[in-house]
């Protein structure tokens, strides 16, 4: 998976970060982890769409802090093929 922009600046881009690499007939969970392992976020994306949007919030809607994080995606298709990368995000 790639994260874009990355680093992740919010007050330069604040539409958020854009997750691809996942192929878009795929429904799958993306689920992003501090550098500690803590769980942040947690999110399906569709199949129907090229990248899902992450606004670098965490569960509670805050914004997170600065630091690196770790996305996985696993489809939801049965085939159950996962998908990392990494994103900084910098405040």
């Amino acid at each position: 998976m790639e994260a874009s922009p990355n680093p992740w600046l919010p007050a330069e881009h604040a539409a958020g970060v854009e997750l691809r690499g996942i192929p878009p007939q795929e429904t799958a969970t993306i689920r992003i982890f501090s550098a500690g392992g803590e769980l942040v976020y947690e999110d399906e994306r569709p199949g129907s769409v090229d990248f899902h949007v992450w606004k670098g919030t965490n569960l509670g809607g805050n914004l997170v802090e600065s630091g690196v994080y770790f996305v996985t995606a696993v489809s939801s298709d049965g085939t159950r093929r996962t998908y990392e990368g990494k994103v900084a995000v910098i405040r």
